[in-house]
């Protein structure tokens, strides 16, 4: 484990390491579920890829998914550099390539890192290394 990585990421990596979801949005739910007891988006659970673009396209686009998987767990937008450590949110990235990730996971835990899953598959980083946080629960 790297220095200065919290034994909660640790767990969150294990549970990460082990998951297998369709599509990513499922995945982020899945995980504001795990922290908040409540699933906020139940309809993303078990969608293929090809499902899960179809609802998406039905739903106004991830920006509106986003709204709504933050809505259920009664969001309140922050900035990254005020997210405190063991707040949930979704968060808002850039790939290695430039590109917008979809959807993007959802704990900073203690030690200020924070881990998500994007086109780049699972990634982690500093908290202070995002630039929108959405806090869900903390």
């Amino acid at each position: 484990m790297a220095q200065g990585v919290s034994a909660d990421l640790a767990r969150w990596l294990d549970h990460a390491a082990g998951a297998d979801f369709a599509n990513c949005a499922a995945f982020t739910a899945d995980w504001v579920e795990r922290a908040t007891g409540e699933h906020p988006a139940p309809w993303v659970h078990d969608l293929s890829e090809q499902d899960w673009r179809a609802a998406l396209a039905q739903r106004g686009g991830m920006r509106r998914v986003l709204a709504e998987v933050a809505e259920g767990c009664g969001a309140r937008a922050v900035a990254c550099s005020k997210a405190r450590p063991g707040d949930v949110g979704l968060v808002t990235t850039l790939d290695s390539n430039g590109r917008r990730n979809r959807v993007c996971a959802v704990r900073a835990p203690a030690g200020g890192w924070a881990l998500w899953a994007g086109r780049d598959g699972l990634v982690i980083a500093p908290v202070d290394a995002l630039k929108v946080w959405r806090v869900v629960y903390g």
